[in-house]
């Protein structure tokens, strides 16, 4: 037994160190509204989660890693190891065009020792994307000069996130309440270029690269109560006390010699809050989800025409529980979610609010052995073609493979 415990751990170390290595693959993806501040902020926590709108602070499961809320660890009743892959399909509308991207990642990689279920005790670890970059817009310039019409174009383009390694445990402190915390780092880069390029061969075109590496410590902490058997309350608390940024810039011109500057700096980022509820009645649950962080004091990445505002996020979500019973059919085994959910990003361009709002479908399939395959679609659209801006519809395919076994076995008290 300890010889098998062993291995699994070398299994997950291993792991771990592939994905420290290549931590790119934690911080693609997002859209062109990802060019204000740090870009799209991930507010869920996995595919589960993702089936039922987003809804987190307040969902027990016995499987799935819950990445907001460490007081649900607690209820997960095996050592389990999750990873997930996302699939985004995007199909942006400006006033006359149409373009279609889409890009696939790995999503996360999670662990979680149940060292005592009977006292609520887990350990969970892991790495995951805290926000993305990845843009390419391109501005067209008009300039008059001696009644001569210069035209031209400006093309910005980004990529790059930041990630999230954590570490915490939770507790069982009564019969119905039980409560979390974890310490985090993040981490992460973000490589800008900005190209002004003149039709005129007379005309000199100029660019500037910048390239900006964070990172961060933080803090999270977490409750859940269960009132009875039908209600349950859960809420989260998540701190980023210090951000850094290190920032480098080259700006090219055929005219200038290069130049290239090279600073730190330190941003002040406001804690996030999230509550939740759930009712469960019979097979049935229902879930209801808030979550708020306040950006209007956040200065990096700030633009003349940009505004910070709150990052709110609201959702409702309903489950259909699968089926414990060994001789239930495979339809009872599996649970079915959905949801839906609004968002209010945390900026404002040109007077314009940007917001989002989608509707999901998951479902959480029984393999073999603890072997789970949990997997969401989401669908939904952000933003306005108002001011010149851009809609975006959106599609996003999350698959989690969830493997437990049960490495601490309970002793009598």
């Amino acid at each position: 037994m300890i010889d098998n415990m062993k291995f699994r751990f070398k299994i997950f170390l291993i792991i771990i160190s592939v994905l420290l290595a290549n931590s790119e693959l934690f911080s693609q993806g997002g859209s062109n509204y990802s060019i204000f501040g740090i870009g799209d902020i991930y507010n869920s926590s996995g595919s589960f989660y993702e089936g039922l709108g987003g809804s987190t602070a307040a969902v027990p499961s016995r499987s799935a890693i819950n990445l907001k809320n460490p007081a649900l660890w607690g209820l997960v009743d095996k050592t389990r190891l999750q990873v997930g892959y996302n699939f985004n399909q995007r199909i942006s509308i400006a006033e006359n065009s149409t373009l279609f991207q889409n890009n696939g990642k790995v999503n996360s990689i999670l662990g979680l020792f149940a060292i005592d279920s009977a006292l609520g005790l887990s350990v969970s670890f892991g790495m995951y994307p805290y926000s993305s970059v990845d843009y390419m817009i391109d501005s067209p310039i008009q300039i008059l000069i001696d009644d001569v019409l210069i035209e031209g174009k400006t093309s910005f383009t980004g990529k790059g996130g930041i990630s999230l390694a954590y570490i915490g445990a939770s507790s069982k402190l009564a019969n119905n309440l039980w409560v979390g915390a974890s310490v985090f780092g993040l981490f992460g880069n973000s490589k800008t270029t900005i190209v002004t390029q003149f039709y005129e061969a007379s005309y000199h075109s100029s660019a500037s690269y910048k390239q900006d590496f964070f990172n961060g410590l933080g803090f999270r902490g977490g409750l859940y109560y269960q009132a009875a058997y039908n209600y349950g309350f859960g809420a989260f608390v998540e701190t980023v006390p210090s951000f850094s940024v290190e920032s480098n810039i080259r700006y090219q011109s055929v005219m200038v010699a290069d130049t290239n500057f090279k600073f730190n700096d330190k941003y002040d980022m406001a804690p996030a809050l999230g509550v939740g509820a759930n009712y469960a009645s019979g097979i049935f649950m229902f879930t209801a989800d808030a979550q708020m962080q306040d950006f209007s004091g956040f200065k990096y990445n700030t633009g003349a025409n940009t505004k910070f505002r709150k990052n709110l996020s609201f959702s409702l979500g309903v489950q259909r529980m699968g089926s414990g019973r060994y001789s239930a059919s495979l339809f009872d085994k599996s649970s079915y979610n959905f949801g839906i959910g609004y968002k209010q990003l945390y900026y404002s361009f040109r007077g314009t609010d940007i917001n989002e709002l989608w509707a999901s479908f998951g479902m959480e399939l029984p393999i073999v052995n603890n072997l789970l395959i949990d997997y969401s679609l989401v669908l939904g659209t952000r933003g306005t073609t108002d001011n010149g801006l851009v809609r975006e519809l959106f599609g996003k395919l999350t698959i989690d493979l969830n493997i437990g076994e049960l490495w601490f076995v309970p002793y009598r008290r």
